[in-house]
């Protein structure tokens, strides 16, 4: 967490000194570094949300988790929205199905129980 912050410091230094020949230098650098962090935050936050898809899951540990890494998916708002919508409707799409699956039973006992 410390070095996406630090990556994202130079970004930011980066884009703001554009104009400089040791910003010119360093650019390539930055952007594979970047790019690279962007792959590694992707693979991750999926990861922790197709957990959600384990039957007998426990949803808020993993949603706490997912707090915890709050910062990541900003960054990915910052050098990446493509990526940070992808995994926004990929989370929005899970959890949806797991909500009505629980919505689904939580009916049909309902019914059983005659109320």
């Amino acid at each position: 967490m410390d070095a996406l912050l630090e990556l994202d410091k130079k970004l930011q230094f980066a884009e703001a000194e554009q104009h400089t020949i040791a910003s010119t230098d360093v650019a390539d650098v930055l952007d594979k570094l970047k790019t690279k962090a962007v792959i590694k935050i992707r693979l991750y936050i999926l990861e922790k949300v197709q957990e959600y898809k384990k039957p007998m899951s426990n949803y808020q540990v993993l949603q706490e988790t997912l707090l915890k890494y709050k910062y990541c998916y900003e960054f990915l708002l910052t050098h990446s929205p493509s990526t940070a919508a992808e995994i926004k409707l990929e989370y929005v799409d899970t959890v949806s199905k797991v909500y009505f699956s629980y919505f689904k039973t939580y009916q049909s006992r309902l019914i059983k129980a005659g109320i």
